[in-house]
């Protein structure tokens, strides 16, 4: 393969990992544990946070912050895992 055609297929590479990238962005990724509702966004922003009025009691208030710690880090490893399934594998003995 010539130099050219190289770097022809690593922009093309480029193009569609940029694009898929841009589409994880936007990609709402929501996870419900036990009356907490969370919704993350692909570029790990968190949209939204929704706990169920029955775990309002200030005397459980560590249970609660424990189901939206719980929530959220399910949410971002679900975001890792489909970036992770979107990166295409680099052709043999390229660099990047």
């Amino acid at each position: 393969m010539n130099v050219n055609a190289m770097m022809a297929q690593a922009k093309k590479m480029q193009a569609e990992m940029e694009e898929a990238k841009a589409k994880l962005a936007v990609k709402e990724f929501k996870v419900e544990k036990q009356g907490v509702t969370v919704v993350v966004l692909g570029n790990k922003k968190i949209k939204s946070i929704d706990a169920n009025e029955v775990l309002l009691d200030p005397e459980d208030k560590d249970i609660l912050e424990d189901l939206i710690v719980i929530a959220i880090n399910e949410a971002m490893d679900e975001i890792e895992a489909e970036s992770a399934a979107m990166t295409p594998s680099m052709p043999g003995g390229m660099p990047f």
